[in-house]
């Protein structure tokens, strides 16, 4: 970089060092020690020895703390600062295992590296062309002196009832204005041009806030033209993630999503199905071994959060999914007219989206009809007592209890079915009256109330 690193440098600098209502790891422990639960073995020989002491008398007590507090360093105990060193030491074993170990015998899928597409570095054209951005979502209003910031909480700053969707700059949510601008975009262009626009949200975690709804909503029911767009959310499964209940609620979003979606003519008219863009949906799913059963040494698992644009890139640390738009904070960077690299990232994901041993497409399950809320309601049981049965706590839940937990989480599945419907109802959407800019403000006041109850409930997920 020839310029303008230091702004950035200052910029990361500021998001990392701002530490209001974070707790470290040394106020974790003064809170809550954990020497014993960390020392297991020191801890399990020093209760023996002080069990065997009297605890009868508030003297007894007082020697019987002492007892497990001297006792658990004479036995080996490691203190904090011992524990972070052995931590470090395990790490960069670790990583020297990977480096030495791992890297050398990975097994590369046959497209990757030997496709000759593959140029592995930026085109001259890319870099006489492209404009790389740095971007933020933030929790505290950068315009204020760095000792002046508080936190703010959620998207909108602390002030929930203010409309979200459409200010999202206002809000710090630099990342995702560029995804809803980039979106607009690519139909733009597409339309202009009259070529074809590939966009893909690869994306770890995959539960779209409103404000994506919303524009994917615009991006089929005529509002944009977006025939010649062709979109694929790209996502872990059940089986490949490590936070599950985001696929948990993101089936009832998709299931939503699609119903309108397989019947948009209908929905929307003919002249809306004309202009909408193509929508598919695909996981990852696990390794498996020759003989079918999942392979243990070669687990899958994206992580990976990047977008593809028509021409332009997101690439950072922000999920496609309600937590990232409203409460964490994020970066990343924006590649804008990197027209040589979308097109290489896209022939790469295409390849897996191709590779049936590595994706599955779920889109003809859902435009045929074969995802009903029954259907959820039953996986949602099987699932809830898997995950009691992985936590142990199949066997704490009364029948009463766990009937009332599955009802609770129909309940709540339902309401997320409900709420993609609202927001993508044709009741919202937005029109040009004869003399200006028209809407029903009642309808976009309900829609922003909808909006704002979708994201609340989701934000913890």
């Amino acid at each position: 970089m020839s310029q303008g690193g230091e702004k950035i440098a200052q910029a990361y600098d500021q998001l990392w060092d701002f530490t209001e209502m974070t707790a470290s790891i040394r106020d974790i422990y003064r809170l809550a020690p954990n020497d014993f639960s960390m020392n297991p073995q020191a801890a399990g020989v020093t209760l023996y020895q002080c069990s065997q002491k009297p605890n009868k008398t508030p003297e007894d007590r007082k020697a019987l703390e002492q007892c497990l507090s001297e006792g658990l360093w004479k036995n080996g105990g490691k203190t904090l600062a011992d524990r972070m060193i052995s931590r470090e030491e395990e790490m960069m074993k670790e990583m020297k295992i990977y480096q030495t170990e791992y890297l050398p015998k990975r097994v590369l899928p046959s497209n990757w590296k030997s496709d000759p597409q593959y140029t592995f570095e930026i085109s001259s054209q890319d870099r006489n062309q492209m404009t790389l951005a740095y971007l933020e979502n933030l929790h505290y209003d950068k315009r204020k002196p760095v000792s002046d910031r508080k936190r703010l909480f959620g998207a909108f700053n602390g002030q929930e009832l203010l409309p979200m969707h459409g200010n999202e700059l206002a809000y710090g949510k630099n990342i995702h204005h560029l995804w809803l601008k980039g979106l607009e975009n690519a139909c733009a262009t597409s339309a202009k041009d009259n070529q074809p626009k590939r966009v893909i949200l690869h994306s770890a975690y995959f539960l779209p806030p409103a404000n994506m709804v919303r524009t994917f909503a615009k991006m089929m029911d005529g509002t944009w033209d977006c025939h010649n767009v062709h979109v694929t959310f790209l996502t872990n499964s059940f089986e490949t993630t490590d936070l599950n209940v985001i696929n948990i609620y993101a089936r009832y979003e998709m299931k939503s999503f699609f119903d309108i979606y397989a019947t948009r003519k209908g929905h929307f008219g003919e002249y809306a199905e004309k202009r909408s863009a193509k929508f598919d949906y695909f996981e990852y799913i696990p390794a498996r071994s020759q003989n079918g059963e999942i392979d243990k040494d070669r687990k899958i698992s994206l992580h990976t959060k990047v977008t593809v644009l028509g021409d332009d890139i997101i690439i950072g640390s922000a999920n496609s999914d309600v937590r990232s738009f409203y409460m964490d904070t994020n970066n990343g960077v924006y590649l804008r007219n990197a027209k040589d690299f979308a097109k290489e990232y896209t022939h790469w994901v295409e390849s897996i989206l191709a590779d049936t041993t590595q994706t599955r497409n779920l889109t003809p399950d859902h435009l045929n009809g074969n995802i009903s809320l029954d259907k959820l309601f039953k996986e949602d049981e099987y699932l809830m007592n898997a995950i009691m049965v992985r936590f142990k706590l199949d066997g704490r839940l009364s029948p009463e209890a766990k009937k009332r937990a599955q009802e609770i989480q129909r309940s709540f599945g339902q309401s997320i079915d409900t709420a993609i419907k609202q927001l993508l109802s044709k009741d919202y959407i937005e029109y040009y009256g004869e003399e200006q800019f028209a809407v029903d403000r009642e309808k976009i006041k309900l829609q922003r109330e909808v909006e704002a109850r979708f994201n609340r409930a989701l934000q913890a997920f």
